[in-house]
C-alpha cells in the first residue's frame, strides 16, 4: 500500500494496544524532513567542530580578529541549528501524535523510527541511520567542548601565575603593587658615598 492512509492496531510497551493511523504520502514527506533535519543537525556539529579547529589556531597564534571571527561564525552556526532543531521537534512532535508517544516535540528519532509501519521501511532506516551519524557527531562535539574548557582553564591558571609572578617582580622595586597598580613610593635607604 502506498497510498492513503494506514491503519494498524499496535502495541505499546505499556501492553495496552494502540490504534495508529499515517497518511502514508505525508508521513513519507515528513520522515524525510525528519532525516534531512538530523542530517542538517549533524552538519552543523560538524561544521562547529571545524570552527573549533579554526578558533584553536587564532589562539595559538595570537590572532584576535581571526578569534573574532571565528566566535561569530560559531555564533551563526548554534543559531541554524537551534533552528534546524525546531523544525526537526516539529516532525518528531507529529509522529509522536500519531505514533501514540506523548513525548510531543521531545519524541526521539530512533523512537519514531520503531514505530513506524513495515511499508515505510526505507524511512525507518533513513532516520535511523541519520540519528546513529547525529549522535556520533554530537559526542566528539562534547569531547571537543570538554578538552576546550580543560584548556582554558589551564591557560588561565598560568595566565594568573605570570601575573602573580610579575606583580611579585616588580612589586619588589616599589613601583607596582600586588594587583599590578602603581604603588605610591616608598621610602628608600639610600648612601652617598662622598669621599671620593
Amino acid at each position: 500500500m502506498t497510498r492513503g492512509t494506514l491503519s494498524q492496531s499496535t502495541t505499546r510497551s505499556t501492553g495496552s494496544p494502540d490504534r495508529l493511523s499515517l497518511d502514508l504520502p505525508e508521513a513519507r514527506a515528513r520522515a524525510a524532513r525528519l532525516a534531512g533535519s538530523l542530517d542538517a543537525l549533524r552538519a552543523g556539529q560538524e561544521r562547529l567542530l571545524e570552527l573549533a579547529d579554526r578558533r584553536e589556531r587564532a589562539i595559538r597564534a595570537a590572532r584576535p580578529m581571526e578569534l573574532a571571527e571565528s566566535l561569530r561564525l560559531e555564533t551563526e552556526t548554534i543559531r541554524s541549528i537551534a533552528e534546524t532543531d525546531a523544525a526537526r521537534a516539529q516532525e518528531a512532535a507529529w509522529f509522536a501524535e500519531r505514533l501514540g508517544g506523548n513525548e510531543g516535540r521531545r519524541a526521539r528519532a530512533t523512537w519514531i523510527a520503531s514505530r513506524l509501519p513495515t511499508s515505510m521501511t526505507a524511512e525507518r532506516q533513513r532516520i535511523e541511520s541519520s540519528a546513529a551519524s547525529l549522535r556520533e557527531a554530537i559526542e566528539r562535539v562534547a569531547r571537543r567542548t570538554a578538552a576546550d574548557r580543560l584548556g582554558a582553564e589551564r591557560l588561565a591558571r598560568h595566565m594568573r601565575g605570570l601575573i602573580e609572578t610579575a606583580g611579585e617582580r616588580l612589586g619588589a622595586s616599589g613601583g607596582y603593587g600586588s594587583r599590578g597598580q602603581r604603588a605610591s613610593a616608598r621610602p628608600a635607604a639610600v648612601g652617598i658615598d662622598v669621599t671620593s
